[in-house]
């Protein structure tokens, strides 16, 4: 970036979304969507997608036992 002649100058911002979705609670997933005025049916499809995954890690190459995550987008 450069300066402008005779102005102030410029600024930058840069937000850093990587980890934002790990820390999304369900429940307020939840409450939005239902504020917003979508039908329950729907909001329930997108709750069922968003809470049925399961997890593990691996741990020295080996594969952990599975587990399902409270929280955060996938």
């Amino acid at each position: 970036m450069r300066k402008k002649k005779g102005g102030k100058g410029l600024l930058t911002i840069k937000l850093d979304l990587e980890k934002a979705y790990d820390q999304l609670r369900w429940g307020f997933i939840k409450d939005s969507l239902y504020r917003m005025g979508l039908p329950s049916s729907f909001i329930t499809m997108i709750m069922n997608c968003v809470t049925s995954c399961t997890l593990n890690i691996l741990w020295n190459g080996e594969p952990t036992k599975s587990f399902q995550p409270t929280r955060g987008v996938r």
